[in-house]
């Protein structure tokens, strides 16, 4: 895609800011300003709770194996315990595949996204951009802070309840928002989050 390109399919004009960030901060400023632009996905929304769901989808940035291991953890025990018909835990490594952590590869339920996924302009490509039409149950992003391709995620995806923190370029795109507290850590939202949605029944609007 050529910068005259982008520009010119840019909905609102490029922010007068923009010349005074470097290239990486610049590509990642616009591909914000572009998603915050983007209209809404045409879905259909259904409410529900996690127990008992069919399908379910965690998205989630890459940080360390504990992380890994702390939410495949908790996919098996909805599983097991909850009646969830099946969890699938998608993870954004920001590094080249080639450079992956080896607990990634050939993990059941367990997908990743990394930086090869993602195009310059951090639009995604390949395997990434089919996932918007796989009929989630249920769409939990379980960072507080998520990165920009997981918000991209959050924003294209046909899931039918879509679950996220507040702290989002489109909070609009989540049917549910969990609002992060001072000094939570990561694992301390997600935790929070799944038990607000294994107690809470979800209605459709």
């Amino acid at each position: 895609m050529s910068l005259s390109f982008f520009f010119a399919n840019l909905s609102n004009p490029v922010p007068k800011c923009f010349p005074k960030l470097g290239l990486v901060k610049s590509i990642d400023f616009l591909m914000q300003w572009r998603l915050r632009n983007k209209p809404a996905v045409d879905r259909e929304v259904r409410g529900g709770k996690l127990s008992g769901a069919g399908l379910v989808a965690f998205l989630y940035d890459h940080r360390d194996e504990a992380q890994f291991r702390l939410i495949r953890k908790w996919a098996e025990k909805l599983c097991a315990e909850r009646e969830v018909g099946r969890v699938v835990r998608f993870v954004y490594v920001p590094l080249p595949e080639k450079q992956l952590p080896h607990f990634y590869f050939q993990k059941r339920d367990e997908m990743y996204l990394c930086r090869s996924d993602w195009s310059l302009f951090r639009e995604p490509r390949g395997a990434v951009a089919g996932f918007d039409t796989t009929p989630w149950d249920l769409l939990v992003c379980l960072e507080p802070s998520p990165s920009l391709p997981l918000q991209y995620i959050m924003w294209s995806s046909q899931a039918r309840m879509k679950v996220g923190s507040s702290q989002r370029i489109r909070p609009g795109d989540c049917d549910v928002l969990i609002v992060p507290q001072p000094g939570e850590t990561a694992a301390g939202f997600s935790q929070r989050s799944l038990e607000f949605l294994l107690n809470t029944p979800m209605v459709s609007p």
